[in-house]
């Protein structure tokens, strides 16, 4: 019996340690989060620090720890222990997001609060329907520093105390930040620059191919250059790179036109590569976790799964009001007079008919916006988990690569079908 209530015992110290810990917090150049500050995980709304703590309580957390897991974290969120080189087909905002560390709780909430927003008002979107991204990752993890032991000052004890916690949570927050992780690395998000006239299966094929020369490419810099030579048989590529780990957060975005630029770019990363040391290291994310020591009936998963359904909405309203936005620059009075007598090719959409398929998606896409933000909104107000629904995108926005949009696309598909019957009438 002895036995077995020991093993009772650290079955449950090992689950209340993967309980612990809520999310992470994303850290990017603009992050001002103080160690033991208060936090609203839906909103991001920084809150006081109501806990109070010494400083020989705060301790690190080895490589084992952290392989062992910390609660209900997506792993593509944050560097894994002695993470080499990786890659990944980028196929959402959602993803985009994450793989850059962008944080995206507070524009959402604005959005549920004001019942929408301007384009300018929203983070830009990061992935389109007609161009491939693929992100290349090259991260060392050292581990996390975190608050071991901790109380309430007496102040929002006496809140916290309180059967009615409305108080409470206005001044500390739902959970507070109890550590943070140290890293460094590079993040490398290779998008082409111009709208593609391929079909969405063959671009994704490309995508998922360079994402796989890349991947047996060995160094940092040896799978950029191998991904973004590959990447450039498709036209130029914007490159979005973060860099932590050698002085602050650095991102910039370029602009890549030949393989000299390339090869220029490649050198850039193989020396941030080289000047990787652990001395150098950062805090690439925050952790935070609930006061459940005074509030049981707190619901750390129920919140963290509210907050990535959230976020998942959000990334499809970025990419929902930026097709919005380029349907209505597309000049359709131009399209007959370009395309001419590819217009009425037989067995193909006319021109009429394609003019006419944009004037319907555009009403679809001002619908589909209206349900994303009617979501978002009753995610952020409705801590009911089961209201919360996390629609992806094809479900708020149906048949989104299912037939031509974009017009190089629709003028792709009347040349190779001219092509053809030109073809068969000469045999």
């Amino acid at each position: 019996w002895v036995y077995m209530k020991k093993c009772l015992m650290a079955a449950l110290a090992l689950l209340a340690s993967l309980q612990a810990t809520a999310a992470t917090l994303p850290i990017n150049d603009q992050t001002q989060v103080v160690l033991g500050s208060g936090v609203e995980p839906i909103t991001g709304e920084r809150k006081e620090q109501c806990i109070e703590y010494d400083e020989k309580d705060i301790k690190f957390m080895d490589g084992d720890d952290i392989r062992r897991g910390s609660g209900p974290v997506d792993p593509d969120e944050m560097p894994g222990v002695g993470q080499g080189v990786s890659t990944k087909v980028v196929t959402s905002n959602t993803e985009a997001f994450n793989f850059l560390n962008i944080e995206v709780s507070a524009q959402a909430s604005y959005l549920a609060y004001s019942g929408g927003g301007s384009y300018s008002q929203t983070e830009k979107s990061f992935h389109r329907t007609d161009r491939m991204s693929v992100g290349l990752s090259a991260a060392q993890d050292y581990g996390r520093r975190e608050i071991t032991r901790f109380k309430l000052k007496p102040k929002y004890a006496r809140m916290a105390a309180k059967a009615d916690k409305t108080e409470f949570y206005k001044n500390c927050g739902r959970e507070f930040v109890v550590g943070y992780r140290l890293g460094q690395g590079l993040k490398i998000l290779l998008t082409s620059s111009n709208d593609l006239s391929e079909s969405y299966s063959r671009i994704h094929a490309a995508a998922k191919g360079s994402a796989q020369v890349g991947a047996f490419g060995g160094s940092a810099s040896a799978s950029f250059e191998k991904m973004a030579q590959e990447m450039m048989k498709f036209g130029s590529l914007e490159v979005v790179y973060k860099g932590f780990g050698t002085g602050p957060i650095k991102t910039l975005s370029v602009f890549l036109n030949s393989e000299a630029d390339v090869k220029k770019f490649g050198d850039t990363v193989a020396k941030f590569a080289n000047d990787l040391d652990s001395s150098t290291a950062v805090k690439t994310h925050y952790i935070t976790r609930p006061y459940e020591e005074t509030i049981a009936e707190y619901d750390s998963i129920a919140i963290e799964a509210r907050r990535k359904r959230i976020q998942s909405l959000y990334g499809s309203y970025v990419q929902i009001q930026d097709d919005y936005e380029r349907v209505l620059r597309i000049n359709q009075h131009s399209i007959p007079g370009q395309l001419s007598r590819l217009c009425n090719l037989e067995g193909q959409l006319s021109c009429r008919e394609y003019l006419r398929l944009l004037d319907d998606r555009k009403r679809a896409l001002e619908k589909a916006q209206e349900n994303a933000v009617a979501h978002i909104r009753t995610c952020v107000t409705n801590e009911d988990v089961n209201q919360c629904k996390g629609l992806s995108i094809d479900e708020l926005y149906p048949d989104l690569t299912s037939q031509v949009l974009w017009p190089k696309q629709y003028k792709k598909v009347l040349l190779d079908a001219f092509l053809k019957q030109h073809v068969n009438r000469r045999e």
